[in-house]
């Protein structure tokens, strides 16, 4: 098959600098054990590292996860900041930080899979893919959270791998032909009558009287997730191709994941920018385990990974179009391949 994923003006940028950074001292002597291999050195077998992401986040069946979850919920979010008001998408927010994080964080000890309402679960999804700014949050809501171990810690305490993918559009959900995906719904619905009785609907309602004295929050600690979330709406355009869903494809993307983190490591002061495939690899790494993310980031790269999506100005002379060409330079001069597959 013809793979090719260089389209003109279509780009995405990651920005890495000194700012970006959260370092978590995880020890020179640290070695990660899986089965017989054992991964310690910098510059890492290739092979290796794809077998401890194929065993600890079966990155190929998770980036189907993903991609099939834009599919179901872009008819939700996509022109949502031209349909919604602003104070629609503030209160959804406030839902997202005031709510459902402190419900995550309320549940951590149980195994409950918890399915968010779809305005929240597209928040929630967009934060994951700031890695900095959702782990200094998680952080800021397990007060306890004084060390970086203490802060990989609050991470892991709101992990839900089973529910990242899943998100209930409104009450039929309860009625739904899948009994596993309506008695979830169930559960979440329990557990948010629990704790917010009826001052707050499980699903958001704009027409409700109470919407109109209804809380909004236009930021996360400065972070500003609603233009994220905004900036996110078009992924799915840019991974719709049919060899998305090609095993083969996305196997060959996996590993070039793992070879695009080994650059990054290797140039921490440039800005390097993935391509479609790989970066559907690295959203499915941040959104499905923010935890493991930050794990494996420190462990084959030497420090979180940040990434930004503030960049969208495509134009021929634009940093996100003049980034991917360095990119490709590099990655020829780090590799010995071209980046761009053909």
């Amino acid at each position: 098959s013809l793979y090719v994923l260089e389209q003109q003006g279509n780009y995405h940028i990651m920005p890495m600098n000194k700012e970006n950074e959260t370092q978590i001292d995880v020890g020179p002597d640290l070695e990660v054990n899986v089965g017989s291999t054992k991964v310690v050195d910098s510059d890492g077998n290739f092979d290796d590292l794809l077998e401890i992401f194929t065993n600890e986040i079966k990155l190929v069946d998770t980036a189907h996860e993903h991609v099939d979850f834009l599919r179901r919920i872009h008819p939700y979010v996509c022109g949502a900041s031209d349909s919604h008001p602003r104070e629609v998408l503030e209160h959804s927010l406030y839902r997202y930080l005031k709510l459902w994080l402190p419900l995550l964080l309320e549940n951590a000890s149980t195994d409950a899979v918890l399915v968010a309402p779809v305005d929240i679960a597209w928040l929630w999804h967009a934060h994951r893919l700031s890695p900095k700014s959702y782990a200094f949050t998680c952080c800021k809501l397990s007060p306890a959270a004084k060390t970086k171990m203490d802060q990989l810690e609050a991470l892991k305490s709101l992990e839900r791998r089973d529910s990242v993918f899943l998100f209930s559009a409104g009450p039929e959900d309860l009625e739904s032909s899948n009994s596993a995906v309506s008695e979830h719904v169930q559960t979440t619905l329990q557990i948010w009558q629990d704790l917010y009785g009826t001052k707050e609907a499980f699903w958001l309602d704009v027409q409700s009287p109470s919407f109109k004295a209804a809380k909004r929050q236009s930021t996360i600690f400065g972070y500003d997730l609603l233009a994220s979330a905004n900036n996110q709406r078009e992924f799915l355009w840019q991974i719709s191709r049919e060899c998305f869903n090609d095993d083969r494809f996305l196997t060959r993307a996996a590993y070039d994941y793992m070879r695009f983190l080994k650059l990054i490591s290797a140039t921490k002061n440039s800005f390097n920018v993935p391509r479609y495939d790989i970066d559907l690899m690295w959203h499915t790494h941040m959104t499905s385990s923010p935890y493991l993310y930050f794990l494996h980031c420190n462990l084959f790269v030497g420090f979180t990974v940040n990434h930004d999506d503030s960049s969208t100005d495509r134009a021929p002379e634009s940093k996100l179009v003049t980034s991917f060409n360095e990119t490709k330079v590099r990655w020829k001069r780090h590799h010995g391949d071209e980046y761009v597959r053909q």
